[in-house]
């Protein structure tokens, strides 16, 4: 079950707008730019897809072919989004689960969407489903422990309340592509040192200091369990189960 819902999710969108490309800025690039194949006309599917800047970013940085799923209301947000970006892609509104879409993937991606569910092993499953033997799962989670559980307990506890902690590891979100049968491409923390991935009021100033201070001392880009914001998956769907 997830424990977020269609509610909680239309909420977080509603009063957002579609923003032009603001380059290749997103968690997880500089992994992504280095194992994901540069080949345009990849058929890409998205799971979770509004607002639909990641469909934006893979389309223009990548040259896939863009879809995406998603069962909140959003669904105009994200045409909105491709519109001003001009990328042509296909919106469903659908759960994941219930989803029959007219092909499979060669990339089947999401962002802070499988550490909602209680069965942490169902929605990575499904991602695989919805591959090409021989496509590409790329799976990307907050990871929200040591300073980042901090800061969402504090400060964001209704959306930590959504959250389930099983695959905020390498070894935990690895552990559940293993059990369904992908094999591993990379899977680690992204290479960012210290970054809160929730707004923490009178504490953003000094997050931004210590930031910058890690930058100057150009030690910025270390991978890490205490302050690194996410966790990333790349696997690769067999060509024979």
């Amino acid at each position: 079950m997830d424990k977020a819902g269609p509610a909680f999710w239309d909420g977080v969108w509603r009063g957002f707008e579609p923003e032009a490309y603001p380059g290749p800025i997103f968690p997880g690039h500089r992994i992504f730019d280095r194992y994901l194949p540069h080949e345009p006309g990849l058929l890409f599917l998205e799971v979770g897809c509004v607002p639909g800047g990641h469909m934006v970013y893979f389309a223009k940085h990548f040259g896939y072919t863009v879809d995406g799923v998603d069962y909140s209301s959003g669904g105009p947000l994200v045409e909105a989004n491709l519109r001003l970006n001009g990328v042509s892609g296909r919106f469903f509104q659908a759960d994941v689960f219930n989803f029959v879409p007219d092909r499979s993937y060669d990339v089947v991606f999401s962002a802070g969407f499988v550490e909602h569910f209680d069965d942490p092993v169902a929605p990575v499953a499904r991602h695989a489903e919805l591959a090409k033997p021989g496509g590409l799962v790329v799976l990307t989670v907050p990871n929200l422990t040591h300073f980042n559980l901090w800061a969402a307990r504090r400060y964001e506890p209704e959306a930590l309340a959504t959250h389930r902690f099983d695959l905020m590891t390498p070894d935990g979100l690895e552990g559940a592509a293993l059990k369904v049968g992908l094999e591993t491409v990379f899977v680690g923390y992204e290479a960012v040192t210290f970054r809160l991935v929730c707004n923490v009021g009178r504490w953003d100033l000094p997050a931004r200091a210590l930031r910058k201070g890690l930058a100057l001392l150009r030690a910025d880009s270390i991978p890490n369990r205490w302050g690194s914001p996410y966790v990333v998956y790349v696997g690769r769907k067999p060509l024979t189960s």
